[in-house]
């Protein structure tokens, strides 16, 4: 079914989309003057699909934060979104010797990616409960990164990136927000600022890159193996969160 859902979305729709992502990256610009202002984040959900999914197993977790600018008296909000995804981690124990004597150690690998998206929303700017669409065109950077502790004090002896690579990523969703304080308008001549709650849903399409997944790092015979692989990297994306709009 999700085969068949995502090979339908890259047909006309994901062509549409397209279009759309290169208009929010002209458009953006111009509204970072506008007002009023938007900010906010919350917790993420990440589950890969398509061929990350065949790939990587599970359920991938992280944060996201957002900046975003609304023309005045129009439904439209234009700004730049953050997001870090953990999709598995390892932890196994070492002993670290030194000029001292040997220490316990921790050894924690860990398989990220580090997201950066222009963004578009469509939302009406009254009401109590607030619904959007929007659409998002960026970057993902995937790497993985080994952090080498002393298991005693927590010290962080060694950080090593192991591998890391680029693509290109974009996407749509949509969501709703409801208000928690504040007024019902968010016109630019209100004065008081409203918080509400966000929750919402987007499927990231992401191009192909190499990286590495829990067990994808071995040793033989004494030899580090790093056992890279290489997709499409698409995400399905659960967010729930906050923002403070004044």
């Amino acid at each position: 079914m999700v085969e068949l859902l995502r090979t339908s979305i890259k047909g006309s729709v994901g062509r549409s989309l397209r279009v759309f992502c290169i208009l929010l990256i002209f458009q953006c610009p111009r509204a970072m003057f506008a007002q009023p202002l938007e900010i906010g984040g919350g917790f993420m959900l990440a589950l890969p699909q398509s061929q990350f999914k065949r790939n990587v197993e599970g359920v991938g977790g992280g944060l996201n934060a957002y900046l975003s600018y609304a023309q005045e008296e129009q439904p439209f909000a234009f700004g730049l979104q953050l997001t870090f995804i953990n999709y598995g981690s390892e932890d196994t124990k070492a002993v670290i010797y030194g000029p001292g004597n040997p220490v316990d150690g921790k050894v924690t690998t860990s398989n990220n990616i580090l997201s950066v998206h222009l963004l578009t929303r469509l939302q009406p700017n009254v009401g109590a409960v607030r619904p959007y669409l929007e659409g998002l065109a960026g970057w993902n950077h995937l790497f993985t990164e080994t952090l080498l502790e002393d298991e005693g004090t927590g010290e962080t002896i060694q950080t090593r990136t192991n591998l890391d690579d680029d693509a290109f990523s974009y996407g749509a969703g949509g969501g709703v927000q409801i208000r928690l304080s504040g007024p019902d308008s968010l016109a630019a001549d209100e004065s008081s600022a409203t918080w509400s709650l966000i929750l919402g849903a987007r499927y990231m399409f992401g191009g192909r890159a190499k990286y590495l997944k829990e067990g994808s790092i071995t040793r033989e015979n004494g030899r580090v193996v790093f056992t890279t692989l290489e997709s499409t990297t698409d995400l399905f994306q659960f967010l729930i969160g906050v923002s403070y709009h004044f």
